[in-house]
Order: C-alpha cells, then structure tokens, then sequence
C-alpha cells in the first residue's frame, strides 16, 4: 500500500512539474515582448504554464496584426541581433539600439557627427563611454550616430498608449 502511495505521489509531482511554465520562463523579458502594456505584463504574470502562456502569447500577436506582426517584428529582432551583438549583450535587440530598431523599425535617416578634437574639455587619450561601444572611445575619435524617423505615420499605424507602440511603422508618432 506504500508503494502505491508513493508511485501516486511521484507521479502527481511529475505531473505537476510538467504543468510549469519552463519554455516561456523569461518570454515577457524576450524582445518580442517589447509591445506589452501594463495590463498584459499584470495578466502574464498570472500565467503558470506553457499551455497558458502559448494561449497568451497568441493572443499577444493577434492583438497587433497577426501572423503579418509576428513576422514583421522577427525580421527586425534578426537584423538587430545581427547590427548590434556585442561582448555584453546575449543578443543585439537586446542593446539599446537593437531595441529602438525592434520597436520603431529602421531610421528614415541615419546622421553621423565625430566629436571635436579641441574644446571637448578631456585630456589626450581620454575615454567617452558611449552607448553600444565595447571599451568607450577615444574622445577625439569618438563617433554619435542620431537616427531620425519621419513623423508621418502610414494609416495602418496605430498606438495603444502613449508610451507603448504597437505598431509596425518607421514613424516617431507611434512612441
């Protein structure tokens, strides 16, 4: 009769470690959770298995256009991963750059200025810490690119709150 109890009892802590979420453990931390509202990352808490969080997750995308999002937001993880991967990063999206690339897509234009080599203020061979920059740079050679989107939005475009873009545009007025 013990034994019985104990094969119940094993096979209901089998069970039970089965049902935990594990393969979406961290998904709300993923750059593909870079559009969640307040409200989802409450609900996402909630979620307990793999089961619920695949539901959750497409429910996610169908919120924002589907299978057409879905893709759409894959490709720009992919470049970001590939642009922007560097030493202390898991993944490029996962750097500053990688993230505004995720979430605004590509710059209409990108800008490129070098820092003045006199009246910066720093010694010789002074470093800068820049963002995404391995090391810092040295300050007479350190390089700031600005990325600019246009502020026309296309129609197809919009957004669920102001600080959380659910779009798939290249447009500022999405943020």
């Amino acid at each position: 009769m013990k034994r019985i109890l104990f094969a119940l009892a094993g096979l209901a802590i089998t069970v039970s470690a089965l049902a935990e979420l594990s393969k979406y453990k961290d998904w709300d931390r993923s750059p593909e959770a870079y559009f969640l509202t307040p409200a989802e990352r409450t609900e996402w808490k909630k979620v307990s298995t793999d089961e619920e969080a695949e539901k959750f997750i497409a429910i996610y995308y169908a919120k924002r256009g589907g299978e057409a999002f879905k893709s759409e937001i894959s490709r720009r993880i992919a470049a970001a991963d590939q642009q922007f991967k560097l030493a202390r990063y898991k993944r490029g999206a996962d750097s500053v750059r990688g993230h505004l690339f995720v979430v605004l897509g590509p710059p209409s234009r990108v800008g490129q200025t070098r820092a003045q080599q006199s009246g910066t203020g720093m010694p010789d061979g002074a470093t800068v810490p820049g963002i995404d920059v391995q090391g810092g740079a040295d300050a007479n050679s350190a390089i700031t690119y600005t990325w600019t989107w246009d502020k026309e939005a296309p129609s197809s475009c919009t957004s669920s709150t102001p600080t959380k873009p659910r779009c798939m545009c290249r447009s500022a007025s999405c943020t």
